[in-house]
């Protein structure tokens, strides 16, 4: 699992589970100023069957876009989010959890 990491600017991003339940991914300036965040699923607690949504791993290009993967419910799903914190796109898979995202 990619636990965050510095991306081209050396700014910090992180990925996790935050307050609801929910995933997080954020970004920092080295001096741990708050650059953007970015929150993903439902924010409810479905219950010991259902895993809780989480960003499992994070990382960036050379542009400095970065790429979070995680599942919210019971979906898998990667998504590439700019370095202002905007959202390019995203990718949901079904029935599956998506653990580590790396580039090539």
């Amino acid at each position: 699992m990619n636990l965050g990491g510095l991306d081209i600017d050396n700014t910090m991003l992180l990925p996790g589970v935050g307050k609801g339940y929910d995933g997080y991914a954020a970004k920092y300036a080295i001096g741990g100023g708050h650059l953007w965040s970015k929150g993903f699923g439902s924010g409810f607690d479905f219950g010991p069957e259902v895993p809780n949504d989480s960003a499992n791993s994070i990382v960036a290009d050379p542009s400095g876009n970065a790429f979070v993967a995680g599942h919210k419910k019971y979906q898998g799903w990667i998504e590439k989010i700019g370095p202002d914190g905007s959202s390019s796109w995203a990718q949901n898979w079904t029935h599956s959890s998506v653990q580590e995202v790396r580039l090539d």
